[in-house]
């Protein structure tokens, strides 16, 4: 009887403890969850802010190409005339 007595106790004790730290989870994660979130969020941005300068970089990269090839023809044609 007494075994029964113990693992029952061992058995109420374990399931308060166990949704005692559900419940703190629970809390915690909500309480906690607007501030990754807005981590997430900060990292998207930045993720898109990076991505745009890399875009108008090569943008710059491609006109001032362009601009070398344009006045290496220029040259290549005032020397042919």
């Amino acid at each position: 009887m007494s075994s029964h007595l113990t693992r029952d106790f061992i058995n109420a004790a374990f399931l308060i403890y166990f949704n005692t730290r559900v419940v703190s989870i629970r809390f915690f994660s909500g309480i906690t969850a607007p501030v990754f979130n807005q981590n997430r969020f900060d990292y998207n941005r930045a993720l898109a802010q990076n991505l745009e300068a890399y875009y108008n970089y090569q943008e710059t990269i491609l006109s001032k190409d362009k601009e070398v090839v344009d006045n290496l023809k220029q040259v290549e044609n005032y020397t042919q005339a």
